[in-house]
């Protein structure tokens, strides 16, 4: 037999005493909490919850195979990021902050690089002849810093996916012309001598004749690409998840050709450019209208 439970009522308005309240005894008893229940504290806690960085998924892009400033890919490896243009006439956003403190551990990059690098792919040209490429034009702002933008180019010298290079052209070797308001158009062409790439090529028909120098050469300065497509006329470029040093490590499928702010090496900077227009194998790459 389930005896009657008593749950107290608020206290009476006068005298403040609590009226008891009768309950049916039909219903079940009101059990109070156990309070002296044991608690586990060593359930696992979850440290690797993902941080919301404000900037596109590493590897995101709007639509890998169109044209348009707002549909690059997002490959910015640590403190770094690109902020993709959503409404008319909007800029693309290219952003490096503050490189972690020294002895920080290694980041995101191939190799042991502890620095910053903002990274917009164009990810729809993967076999496009590194011929057709030319002539490459941006439109961009200086928002802060001194840092360039360079172009990277993931190389495939027979277009076959059996040797990818990375080839870069650094700002310094663009051609700038100022266009007003603190907009500079930048072009580079096979003719200009801008190129570097990973490693020295040597033309093979004379043993001492440099192609393409390595970028930590000290040899000389940077070669035109005129030799090297007389060399490597299939040469093409190729979306690659890569362990070339500097860019993000695989599964990460790295664009074949990148704007690049920053670098892997350590460097206390902020830098910000803003990119109105990318002139890239005859295609124009916009805001939004």
């Amino acid at each position: 037999m389930v005896r009657p439970v008593l749950i107290l009522s608020l206290l009476a308005a006068c005298g403040g005493k609590p009226v008891p309240t009768p309950v049916d005894s039909d219903t079940d008893p009101v059990v109070a909490p156990d309070t002296d229940l044991p608690v586990d504290t060593d359930l696992p806690v979850d440290t690797d919850l993902p941080v919301d960085t404000g900037r596109p998924p590493l590897g995101a892009c709007d639509d890998e195979a169109a044209v348009g400033l707002s549909n690059l890919c997002e490959r910015s490896v640590n403190n770094a990021f690109i902020t993709l243009p959503t409404a008319a006439g909007d800029p693309l956003e290219v952003r490096v902050n503050l490189s972690p403190p020294p002895g920080a551990e290694p980041g995101g990059f191939n190799g042991q690089g502890r620095g910053n690098r903002a990274l917009a792919g164009l990810h729809r040209y993967d076999g496009t002849k590194l011929g057709d490429i030319f002539p490459v034009t941006l439109e961009v702002i200086n928002r802060t810093g001194s840092l360039g933008i360079d172009l990277l180019l993931l190389v495939d010298e027979a277009c076959d996916g059996a040797s990818t290079r990375l080839m870069i052209a650094a700002w310094d070797r663009f051609e700038q012309a100022a266009l007003g308001q603190g907009w500079t158009e930048a072009t580079l062409t096979a003719e200009r001598a801008a190129w570097l790439t990973t490693t020295n090529i040597v033309d093979p028909d004379d043993d001492q004749q440099v192609v393409l120098y390595a970028t930590n050469s000290t040899v000389g300065q940077p070669k035109t690409f005129e030799r090297y497509l007389e060399l490597n006329p299939d040469a093409c470029l190729r979306n690659e998840a890569t362990a070339i040093r500097g860019l993000p490590p695989a599964p990460v499928v790295t664009s074949a050709a990148l704007l690049s702010l920053g670098g892997d090496v350590a460097i206390s900077v902020t830098a910000g450019w803003g990119v109105r227009r990318i002139l890239f194998a005859g295609d124009e790459h916009l805001p939004p209208p």
